[in-house]
């Protein structure tokens, strides 16, 4: 009885939410790219490929929000098709860039289909679950939707969450409605977490120890095992007449803000590091031209990538690139001598993944405020393996010794990949979690 309560409460609250807001959204479906795209599947009708993969059953379905999470995701998706060789894969997604990454990476995949994931409506979750049978739902990170969850519990069907965290802030949005996200989180079989802070967390809002356990971060594993396209960095180099007597700054993953001071920066680095050349790659496409807007007030004179890739020859005066294209910024950490990690030098921040260049035995520079990856900053810092940044003045200190102390550049990457490849076995860890509830053969 509660849980009905509970579910029409909340299905009422996000319609009329919905529906109050209906003309903001709708100003940015017809001005925004990323809310624009996908935009009939997020409100659930399915695309004629989605719904023929749902019907053929025996569906593992694999919730991912956006690039970071979709990399984690495929080569657990690739373990489980070994291990479930009949089963089909649907794969989730939330953004843009999420859904550029998993289509690429799976085209041509007949056992995995790729999906928008619409918005948590209960009408859409409990036609989801009515018309189509679905073995298991596995969660990547901490995605509590909760229509999603109640209809996966009223349909039996049984859901992992993988690579599970909770952050202290978390913790204090969630304890105040504990009694609701129990009542959500009923279908949760494992809650398989990054790591023990993560785990207690998860216990202080009431969810029973046994069916938590702490398998360590997936994404570790997976950037070991993804191929880089090395061509893409060796196109970029010809394209803009770099060298492999130059040195590169590649910038990733920036937000508001963080672009003046990189611009800064740059600026005074290139007074004692004259060859250095710059890859910046603003997080959000949106904001590129505000980025280069900001680069060009400081003097700076910029290609964006797609200019460059389709000159009919190499540009002689290039220094400098944006990066507007999507789903490249991994494969471009690899011409890196030194990263940078952004969303880290702005309050309130919160950190972007530093494990991609980390994984390529590239230096990794990170700014103070990685609240959302803790955990990694922690044991990167403990390890010496990454440098933590506080002012412009320190990250231009740091960016420089790296740049021009080839031994410490050296050690720095060592570490870094070093510290990747040590924290292994999470996969096994959550496949041992998967078997337990979604016996082989059935």
């Amino acid at each position: 009885m509660l849980f009905t309560f509970i579910q029409l409460v909340y299905s009422v609250l996000l319609y009329v939410f919905f529906i109050i807001t209906l003309p903001y959204f709708v100003v940015k479906v017809l001005t925004t790219k990323k809310y624009r795209s996908g935009i009939w599947r997020r409100l659930g009708f399915l695309s004629k490929e989605s719904k023929e993969a749902f019907a053929l059953g025996n569906t593992i379905w694999v919730h991912a929000v956006s690039v970071g999470e979709v990399q984690a995701a495929l080569p657990l998706i690739e373990r489980l098709k070994t291990v479930y060789p009949e089963k089909r894969f649907m794969l989730s997604v939330t953004t843009l860039t999420g859904n550029t990454v998993a289509s690429k990476a799976t085209a041509g995949d007949p056992r995995v289909t790729v999906m928008y994931f619409p918005i948590d409506f209960w009408h859409i979750f409990n036609h989801i679950f009515r018309s189509y049978s679905i073995d298991l739902i596995i969660l990547i990170e901490t995605e509590l939707w909760p229509n999603l969850l109640m209809e996966a519990y009223v349909y039996r069907v049984p859901v992992i969450m993988a690579n599970g965290r909770i952050s202290a802030g978390s913790l204090r949005g969630y304890y105040p409605i504990r009694l609701f996200l129990r009542q959500c989180m009923r279908s949760i079989a494992w809650f398989c977490m990054q790591n023990d802070e993560s785990a207690q967390r998860l216990r202080r809002l009431g969810i029973d120890d046994e069916c938590i356990t702490v398998c360590g971060n997936i994404k570790y594993e997976a950037l070991l095992t993804l191929p880089v396209d090395r061509n893409i960095g060796s196109q970029l180099m010809r394209n803009a007449s770099w060298s492999d007597n130059d040195l590169f700054w590649v910038v990733g993953s920036t937000h508001q803000g963080e672009e003046d001071m990189i611009a800064s920066a740059y600026c005074e680095l290139i007074r004692t590091v004259p060859n250095l050349k710059l890859l910046i790659a603003p997080r959000h496409p949106e904001r590129l031209d505000e980025a280069e807007t900001i680069l060009k007030s400081h003097g700076i004179k910029l290609y964006r990538k797609t200019a460059l890739d389709s000159c009919l020859s190499p540009v002689q005066d290039c220094r400098v690139v944006l990066l507007d294209t999507m789903g490249e910024l991994r494969h471009l950490y690899d011409i890196a001598t030194v990263a940078f990690v952004g969303k880290s030098m702005v309050s309130p921040g919160g950190g972007q993944n530093l494990l991609e260049p980390a994984s390529l035995a590239k230096p990794v520079v990170f700014g103070q405020y990685m609240s959302n990856f803790t955990d990694i900053t922690d044991k990167f810092i403990s390890a010496q393996a990454g440098v933590m940044v506080h002012t412009q003045q320190e990250l231009v200190e740091q960016t420089r010794r790296i740049l021009t102390d080839t031994a410490y550049r050296c050690q720095l990457g060592e570490r870094a990949k070093k510290e990747v490849q040590r924290w292994q076995g999470a996969t096994d860890c959550i496949l041992s979690c998967i078997t337990d509830i979604l016996p082989v053969n059935a």
